[in-house]
């Protein structure tokens, strides 16, 4: 459980982090007076310097979260070892896919009549972790199957631990049930400072005269009915 919420607050803050990086290169790229600066001699403008640093800095993010993330998956999921592959190969494939975006505005120019080479580049660059990660997902329709059933098993079983047993006859009962469906036994614990009304089955203090949920009158008889679990 602490791993798991380990991986959870890494995905958060990864999450953030590129939100509030986007914001701040979306802001600076559409300054008009940005816009207008160029860098001496070159074609490049000084908005595109600019996402190419901020792509710096989310390329480094996702290489410090990567090295966090898929061994900690790797643990949290010892019966699925696919899943830190799958990982690994996303956030490499991420790491290409921004870096494509953010470098695009810088680089292409420099290219000059050769910017067509610049996607190429890239999708040959993808090609290794996109096949891994096809590959594995496609290979692990089996062990997700098996690992989909063993959680659906362990939760079912713990639905069933909660339960109680009727004190009067034996038979298994929903633990929120106030009487047996089997012999109709009440099942809620009874004291001194509680009783049932018959009326509703209610829980009502032993100093009420009248139920709280219907207003029917408490009697001395429904003590009769008193079973502690």
């Amino acid at each position: 459980m602490p791993e798991s919420r380990g991986l959870f607050t890494l995905l958060v803050r990864l999450v953030v982090q590129f939100l509030i990086l986007s914001v701040i290169n979306l802001i600076l790229i559409n300054l008009p007076m940005l816009k207008a600066i160029t860098i001496p001699g070159s074609p490049i403008t000084l908005p595109a310097v600019i996402s190419l640093l901020i792509g710096a800095i989310m390329i480094g993010i996702l290489l410090g979260f990567r090295q966090d993330f898929v061994p900690m998956l790797r643990r949290s999921f010892r019966g699925y070892p696919q899943a830190a592959t799958i990982a690994s190969s996303a956030i490499i494939l991420g790491i290409i896919i921004t870096a494509y975006t953010m470098f695009e505005a810088a680089v292409r120019p420099l290219m000059f009549q050769f910017g067509w080479v610049y996607p190429v580049i890239f999708l040959i660059i993808s090609l290794w972790p996109l096949v891994t990660l096809i590959i594995t997902l496609y290979s692990s329709g089996r062990p997700i199957a098996d690992w989909a059933a063993e959680k659906i098993m362990q939760n079912t079983m713990s639905g069933q631990c909660e339960s109680t047993r009727c004190a009067a006859c034996g038979a298994i009962c929903v633990r929120s049930a106030k009487f047996c469906p089997a012999c109709g036994v009440c099942l809620v614990p009874q004291t001194e400072n509680n009783t049932i009304c018959k009326a509703c089955g209610a829980v009502n203090k032993s100093s009420y005269k009248y139920c709280l949920n219907c207003g029917a009158p408490i009697e001395d008889e429904q003590y009769e009915t008193r079973v502690s679990i």
